[in-house]
C-alpha cells in the first residue's frame, strides 16, 4: 500500500479516482488471495485487520483522521466494505464448482464439505464448523441463499446490488456522527443509484483543496463540533469562540460574523446558482470585476483584481502585498509569503510521502 502512495506520488499522478482503481488492481487482489477459502468465516466476524488496511488507505487518500468512522469513508470514497468483494469472491468460487463435472476433484471436495456440515452440530463455534456451513451463511446472509449441491450457480449480478443495498441500509442503524454527516451532506438519506465517489474528487485538482473540502463535509475538523465531542461535552456546550453559538461547519460556512467579509467578497457562491462559471473562473486563475474577466497575476490562482491575490497556486505564498512567493524547496505546498523559507504544508501531508520538520522545511520519505 505504501509501495503504490509513493509510486503515484512520484509520477505525479494525484487523481483520487485513478488512486482507488490502482488501490483495487494493486492491493486487493493481496488482500484478498485465496479468501474464497478462508475469508467466510471473518466475512461473519465482523471488523478484521484487512480492512483497517482499506480503510487507511482511503483516509489518507481522503487527508482525514483516522479516528474518521469508516462508514463516512466509505460513503465520500464511493467503496464497499472488503467483506463485500470477498462475498463476491466466495460467490463466484461457488459458481465455478458448480458448474465442474461432476468428477472433478475441486467439486468433490466440496460436496464432501455439505455431507460434513449436515452431520455437524450447527452450535459449534463459527471457526469449528465446515467450509459448506460457513459459505451457506455468508451467501444467505447477503441476500444470496444457495444450494450447494445444485448445478446453477450463484446470480453474481444480482449479489452485487444486494451487497450494495444491504451497505446502504446501514447508514440507517449508524452512530449519531454518522447519521448528522447523512443529513448535512446527503441531505437526510442515502440511497444505492447515489452511492458513487463525492463529485469534488473529480472537481477539486489541488489535493489541498480537496483535503480541506473533505476534513468539512466528514467532521475531522477542530471546530467545537468536533473537539467537544473529545471532551464528552454536550452539543449545546460546544460554542463559537466568536459569537457564542454552536460551532459547526454549517455556523462557518453561513452564520458566523467573523466570516461575513468573505460572504460579501464572494455573495455570488451564497445567492446565485448561475455563480457556477464565475466560480469556475476564479479557479482558472481569473476574477470577474465590473463584468469583464481579469486575469490575475503570476502564480495566482485567485484574486479580487489582478494586483490582489487572495490565493496562490500550489507551492507559493501569499505575502503582505498580496502577491504570490514561491516556497522553499520542492515539497512544499504552502508557504507564509512574508518568510517564505517558512513551510506551513508539504506536499501530500499526513501521509508516508513528506513530513514537515521542525525546522519548519518539508523532507521526501523514500
Amino acid at each position: 500500500m505504501h509501495l503504490l502512495r509513493r509510486r503515484l506520488a512520484e509520477n505525479g499522478l494525484q487523481d483520487p479516482l485513478l488512486s482507488m482503481r490502482a488501490f483495487k488492481s494493486y492491493v486487493l487482489p493481496t488482500l484478498s488471495y485465496g479468501a474464497e477459502i478462508w475469508a467466510p468465516q471473518l466475512i461473519l466476524q465482523g471488523r478484521t485487520a484487512c480492512e483497517r488496511v482499506q480503510l487507511e488507505y482511503l483516509r489518507g487518500l481522503l487527508g482525514v483522521r483516522d479516528s474518521t468512522p469508516a462508514l463516512i469513508v466509505l460513503a465520500e470514497t464511493g467503496q464497499l466494505p472488503l467483506p463485500a468483494y470477498w462475498t463476491l469472491q466466495v460467490a463466484r468460487f461457488v459458481s465455478n464448482l458448480q458448474a465442474m463435472g461432476g468428477e472433478r476433484v475441486a467439486r468433490l471436495a466440496m460436496l464432501d464439505s455439505v455431507a460434513l456440515a449436515a452431520d455437524t452440530d450447527t452450535g459449534l463455534p463459527l471457526a469449528r464448523q465446515p467450509w459448506a456451513a460457513q459459505v451457506s451463511r455468508v451467501l444467505a446472509a447477503a441476500g444470496a441463499p444457495c444450494d450447494l449441491t445444485a448445478d446453477e450457480g450463484v446470480a453474481i449480478p444480482e449479489l452485487a446490488e444486494a451487497l450494495l443495498e444491504r451497505h446502504v441500509a446501514s447508514y440507517m442503524h449508524a452512530s449519531v456522527k454518522v447519521q448528522r454527516y447523512i443529513e448535512d451532506v446527503w441531505g437526510g438519506s442515502i440511497s444505492a443509484e447515489a452511492y458513487t465517489p463525492a463529485s469534488f474528487l473529480c472537481d477539486v485538482p489541488e489535493r489541498r483543496r480537496r483535503v480541506r473540502l473533505a476534513q468539512w463535509r466528514t467532521g475531522s475538523h477542530w471546530m467545537a463540533e468536533e473537539t467537544g465531542r473529545w471532551q464528552r461535552l454536550d452539543r449545546t456546550q460546544r460554542p463559537c469562540p466568536h459569537c457564542q453559538a454552536l460551532e459547526d461547519v454549517r455556523h462557518a460556512v453561513y452564520d458566523c460574523p467573523l466570516y461575513a467579509g468573505l460572504r460579501e467578497e464572494y455573495a455570488e457562491l451564497f445567492h446565485s446558482k448561475s455563480s457556477v462559471s464565475v466560480s469556475k473562473q476564479r479557479l482558472n486563475g481569473y476574477a470577474v470585476v465590473n463584468g469583464t474577466c481579469v486575469k490575475c497575476g503570476a502564480n495566482c490562482e485567485e484574486c479580487s483584481s489582478r494586483a490582489r491575490c487572495t490565493m496562490c497556486a500550489f507551492g507559493y505564498g501569499l505575502n503582505s502585498a498580496d502577491k504570490c512567493v514561491k516556497c522553499p524547496g520542492r515539497y512544499c505546498e504552502d508557504c507564509n509569503g512574508n518568510k517564505p523559507q517558512i513551510c506551513k504544508e508539504c506536499e501530500q501531508a499526513g501521509d508516508s510521502e513528506t513530513w514537515l520538520s521542525k525546522q519548519k522545511t518539508c523532507i521526501k520519505v523514500r
